[in-house]
């Protein structure tokens, strides 16, 4: 609920025409790229919003998961 960090010369959001990747994308322009694009993890739940989330949202979704 604090912000720790911001960029003020980003710029506004836009429209998105296309899909969402979760756990690969083209990383090939990262420091110390891995050997391969994808996450080795496991995903367990994918949620996205359409504004920022509030501090009591967000630890809602916390205490929900524990």
């Amino acid at each position: 609920g604090k912000v720790v960090a911001q960029n003020t010369a980003s710029a506004a959001p836009k429209s998105y025409a296309g899909y969402w990747r979760v756990g690969g994308d083209s990383i090939g322009t990262w420091p110390q790229v891995p050997t391969h694009n994808y996450y080795g993890g496991l995903i367990d739940d994918v949620a996205v919003y359409g504004k920022a989330l509030s501090s009591a949202r967000v630890a809602a979704h916390y205490a929900a998961a524990r």
